[in-house]
């Protein structure tokens, strides 16, 4: 059974594709609202490793949304955030999904950005390592008074 995450245009258009298909069957169909598996604890801890390794890059705030965006998913995690297909007339079309899309495992992405992020140098706090995460938040506090984030 196809998965759609509504919060997508493209997806809303197959989704409405699949249920006229169905529908002109006359199939029996289930439909379920599904929450994803991100916790606040895991997004937030998930954004402080972000700001740690762009600030071991030097370049903080630009640099928090690119590792993101373009390290954590497209770079160490193509497999699980990228999607690209063949649109009309030949257009190469890429999607990028949310770390909140239900068919993202998050964790496994984690670990292997984690690993990545080792061999470059750059150690990232465990997620019961209060203190290292506090110091993450400090000098990132630090970072805001000086107007560098």
């Amino acid at each position: 059974m196809p998965n759609y995450n509504l919060a997508f245009k493209h997806d809303i258009k197959k989704s409405d594709n699949y249920y006229e298909s169905c529908k002109k069957e006359g199939a029996f169909i289930k439909i379920e609202k599904v929450e994803t598996d991100l916790t606040k604890k895991f997004n937030s801890y998930l954004h402080v490793c972000f700001l740690h390794v762009a600030h071991e890059l030097s370049d903080f705030e630009q640099n928090r949304e690119w590792v993101k965006q373009v390290f954590f998913k497209q770079i160490v995690n193509p497999d699980i955030y990228v999607v690209d297909w063949i649109g009309k007339n030949n257009v190469k079309y890429r999607y990028v999904k949310s770390i909140t899309n239900k068919d993202v495992d998050n964790r496994a992405a984690f670990e292997k950005f984690r690993n990545i992020c080792a061999t470059k140098g750059i150690v990232l706090p465990d997620p019961d390592d209060r203190h290292y995460i506090a110091e993450i938040y400090k000098t990132e506090s630090i970072l805001k008074k000086q107007g560098l984030v």
